[in-house]
């Protein structure tokens, strides 16, 4: 990932995310599709510069909605760990254990258990993030509510005065010198790229257009508000019994709830994950051992194979069923 996952500071309910750094590289995929699927998080890289550690952990352990703590030989040795993990029992809130090796933490045997995003996906669900206790009512920060409506007015009147002042200089010619040729801004302005994700070869999507027997690079909006940009070498489009423009709107609109892989590797399999909204894959060819990967799919539902792409390795208590296309 080239770029970290903002860490939750609003007033809305967040889950706690406990872990040792050194295993960085294991926790931060489930933090993405965590973020992916629009729930709130805080973890360690949200700590302001200066800001003192045990009181920031203090803070955000008691405002937070549930804990998640990934445990490994790594954060068993680490008091930082372990500080967090006495704070997350003094709240009346889920704590989550993901264990990312063969090690348990005593203190959570009594915690919900998962070993993968699959099991994790399936304890978090909406009653948890959006059961209406917002950071302030559980203790994030030391201003009042009647200190955040006060400001909340302050702001908004400077908007007031700001849009005003604005309205009328526009009026008036104020901005004309810096300002040229002013046209109303289109609404669907080109974002620019924050990740470049490789798709491989041959991948057909079904659901949009038609664009056949060319190169094609173009940007996709995922429900996340990430934008990656997908390369597709001989892309097939299909837009089922509608006629959709090639335009740059309709490419950025991605609702399709399945996929079809014409020519698929394990390392293709691993960013089905950015698709949130996936419930069906179709995998027709190509060269992989196992599906996986496919467990980080929240919502992937069948997974189709055909034939020749046997044998497989289908993994013990996946969420999806398979079937077999001749």
């Amino acid at each position: 990932m080239s770029e970290r996952i903002p860490a939750y500071e609003g007033r809305e309910p967040y889950i706690f995310v406990s872990y040792a750094h050194r295993n960085s590289e294991k926790v931060m995929p489930v933090i993405e599709a965590l973020f992916s699927e629009k729930y709130r998080l805080w973890y360690d890289e949200g700590i302001a510069p200066g800001s003192e550690w045990p009181k920031n952990i203090e803070d955000h352990l008691r405002a937070a909605a549930a804990v998640l703590v990934f445990v490994s030989e790594e954060s068993l040795i680490s008091p930082n760990c372990e500080n967090e993990v006495v704070h997350a029992g003094m709240e009346s809130r889920p704590v989550y254990q993901f264990t990312l090796g063969d090690k348990v933490h005593p203190k959570l045997s009594e915690c919900e258990t998962v070993k993968d995003y699959a099991g994790l996906r399936a304890l978090l669900d909406d009653s948890l993030i959006g059961d209406g206790v917002t950071g302030y009512e559980r203790g994030v920060g030391t201003a009042k509510k009647g200190n955040f409506w006060s400001a909340i007015i302050a702001v908004a009147a400077c908007l007031i005065i700001a849009l005003g002042a604005g309205v009328y200089g526009l009026n008036n010619g104020w901005f004309d010198n810096m300002l040229p040729g002013l046209a109303p801004v289109p609404l669907a302005a080109q974002p620019e790229p924050k990740e470049v994700v490789h798709m491989g070869s041959n991948v057909i999507t079904h659901g949009i257009f038609e664009q056949t027997n060319q190169k094609l690079t173009e940007e996709i909006i995922f429900e996340s508000d990430k934008t990656r940009e997908m390369l597709y070498d001989a892309v097939g489009f299909y837009d089922w019994g509608q006629e959709t423009p090639l335009t740059y709107e309709n490419l950025t609109t991605w609702f399709n709830d399945e996929i079809w892989l014409d020519d698929c590797n394990e390392e293709l399999l691993k960013y089905m994950q950015y698709f949130p909204q996936l419930r069906k894959i179709f995998i027709t060819g190509g060269e992989f051992e196992t599906l996986e990967p496919l467990l980080y799919c929240a919502e992937l539902e069948t997974v189709c194979l055909k034939t020749n792409v046997f044998p497989v390795e289908i993994p013990e208590h996946a969420p999806f069923t398979v079937e077999v296309m001749n």
